[in-house]
């Protein structure tokens, strides 16, 4: 990827990144020990980092663009328009196909480090929060 095309936090990130192995080699040559250079995750461009309550979840939006996506939203709003509450298992199913994978897990994370346990309505809480937080703009 060419430096002109990145982001504003791909920026922050690659520059991060060449920060701590510019210590890491002046460590190396000037011969004292260093710590592992802590190096920040590459943000792909189809992922944007989302926050909700002070965590921070790297979602991937190709799936929130998909056409797949889109047909389970207008099923999911049908339900809406006539004035019905969409079947839990049309939202689960909505939720799973767009956080399935690490965002899910890192939900599933902080709700047991909060509760104890998975809770379904916190769970969906979060999910519903991310959603919500999902900036599509470049």
């Amino acid at each position: 990827m060419n430096i002109e095309d990145m982001t504003p936090e791909q920026l922050r990130d690659y520059a991060l990144t060449k920060e701590e192995l510019r210590k890491a080699i002046t460590a190396r040559y000037m011969g004292y020990e260093q710590d592992e250079p802590e190096t920040a995750p590459i943000r792909q461009p189809w992922e944007r980092d989302v926050e909700f309550e002070g965590e921070v979840y790297r979602v991937d939006v190709r799936r929130i663009k998909s056409r797949e996506f889109i047909r389970m939203f207008a099923k999911f709003q049908a339900y809406e328009k006539r004035g019905e509450d969409a079947p839990v298992a049309d939202a689960l199913a909505l939720y799973d196909y767009v956080f399935s994978g690490d965002v899910d897990a890192k939900v599933c994370e902080v709700v047991r480090a909060k509760m104890g346990y998975e809770d379904f309505e916190e769970i969906m809480r979060i999910e519903n929060g991310l959603f919500e937080n999902i900036d599509l703009k470049n």
